[in-house]
């Protein structure tokens, strides 16, 4: 487990982006704290998003 909250949110980054580790901590590093690293998906993504979901399900 990472020690500080930093090495946590680059960890979650790497883990959701797939990003190496040292990228994703530079772009924590680089982001104000408490800060999304991930923007929020456009309406287009939403909506792909969902059409997956539902032919998955």
């Amino acid at each position: 487990m990472k020690a500080t909250v930093v090495e946590r949110r680059a960890e979650l980054l790497r883990l959701y982006t797939g990003l190496p580790w040292k990228t994703a901590l530079a772009r924590v590093e680089a982001a104000a704290p408490g800060s999304q690293l991930i923007p929020e998906p456009d309406a287009d993504q939403l909506m792909l998003e969902a059409r997956v979901m539902a032919a998955l399900a």
